[in-house]
């Protein structure tokens, strides 16, 4: 009889049952037994031929000097790996070569396309070999500038401080959305990220929910919880510089003029009220700066002529004033300086001279003025 594979083989023997019931002449009747064996007529299919080579990352940013490991498998048309030999080619070898194994290597800026070929099939990887012209640091982000102006940021992203459009966080570099050319960037504040594009245009992403980036899309008056993409914080003003702080952000104007938004609560904005700010306010006293710096809720700045102010939260001496109140409006720095330049830290403010010699006050509770105490200091002193 014929065999159904894969449900089961059945044959008849005679002589191997018990017997049957007594016949009409008293005789036992044997009766032919039906055994039913299991069997299966499927047997492993061998794996077809490659259809795809799959790429692992299929794009990826590193900048001049790094290098990444590329994985290609080649995989037939049910998916499956196959055990083929995949051959490495990079479109330009001398901006980012490529070796037998898949890793890359970044020598020179601009795009590159990795491909892995398997029998014919080919995979595709797209790897952007960066060189940066700048970079800076926030809380737990980094952003940095292209020499062509292309903005990069990498690391803690939940509030959209990395403005890819996304709140996740990213361990390689990730472009910044929008087609800006950016001529300086500051990422000093907490979880928000500004720059200013060639032509002195500001803009700023991230958190801000106290006004960090200027008012809402919708011009509610409200800032926005957050932005993953850059918003324009003036249609009116341009600027020469920005300094993002710890909630807040001021920048100069072409003429030195100083402004600031953002967090205000203890006068860092400088407009002599204790309030947030949604749009871009002036700093009182009518001064004009040279350098400006906003820090975690302080801001100092430095005159033309090397005078160095400084307002906000004083609690720590960072203000430099000889004090440890608030100022809500600029207060001259002590010490009879002539400052060059100055950086506004969490904490603690550092300037210096001309000649090179750098000058540090506030917080120095783990050594950060550089004098050899741990103890703060409410004017500024020598490192």
């Amino acid at each position: 009889m014929p065999i159904s594979c894969g449900r089961g083989r059945a044959f008849f023997s005679s002589g191997t049952g018990p017997p049957g019931p007594v016949g009409s002449r008293g005789r036992w009747l044997l009766l032919p037994v039906l055994l039913l064996v299991t069997t299966s007529c499927d047997s492993p299919s061998e794996p077809g031929a490659v259809a795809v080579v799959h790429m692992t990352p299929e794009e990826r940013s590193l900048g001049v000097g790094a290098s990444v490991l590329l994985t290609a498998v080649p995989r037939d048309e049910g998916g499956r790996a196959l055990d083929r030999p995949v051959r490495w080619e990079s479109s330009h070898p001398e901006r980012a070569p490529v070796d037998s194994v898949g890793r890359v290597h970044g020598l020179e800026a601009g795009g590159v396309v990795i491909t892995a070929s398997s029998q014919g099939v080919v995979g595709r990887a797209q790897i952007e070999v960066l060189q940066f012209a700048s970079l800076t640091a926030g809380g737990g982000h980094t952003c940095g500038l292209t020499v062509e102006g292309t903005a990069y940021c990498w690391g803690w992203g939940p509030f959209g401080q990395l403005g890819n459009g996304g709140t996740d966080d990213e361990s390689t570099p990730v472009p910044v959305a929008g087609e800006h050319a950016f001529a300086t960037i500051s990422a000093a504040g907490g979880a928000h990220t500004c720059a200013l594009t060639r032509e002195g245009g500001a803009y700023c992403w991230g958190q801000g929910e106290l006004g960090q980036l200027v008012r809402a899309v919708s011009g509610s008056g409200d800032g926005p919880a957050h932005s993953a993409v850059p918003l324009a914080v003036s249609e009116e003003l341009t600027f020469t510089s920005l300094s993002s702080g710890g909630l807040h952000t001021c920048g100069l104007a072409g003429g030195g003029e100083a402004y600031c938004w953002g967090h205000g609560g203890y006068g860092q904005v400088g407009d002599g009220h204790l309030r947030d700010r949604f749009e871009p306010v002036s700093v009182v006293a009518g001064r004009e700066y040279s350098n400006s710096s906003a820090g975690g809720l302080h801001t100092c700045g430095v005159t033309p002529a090397g005078e160095a102010h400084c307002r906000g939260h004083g609690e720590f001496g960072q203000v430099g004033d000889g004090g440890e109140d608030d100022r809500w409006v600029p207060a001259p720095v002590g010490g009879g300086m002539v400052l060059s330049s100055l950086t506004a830290g969490g904490r603690h403010t550092c300037g210096m001279c001309r000649e090179g010699r750098a000058y540090c006050w506030g917080w120095g509770h783990d050594g950060q003025l550089g004098n050899g105490s741990t103890a703060d200091r409410v004017l500024p002193g020598p490192v």
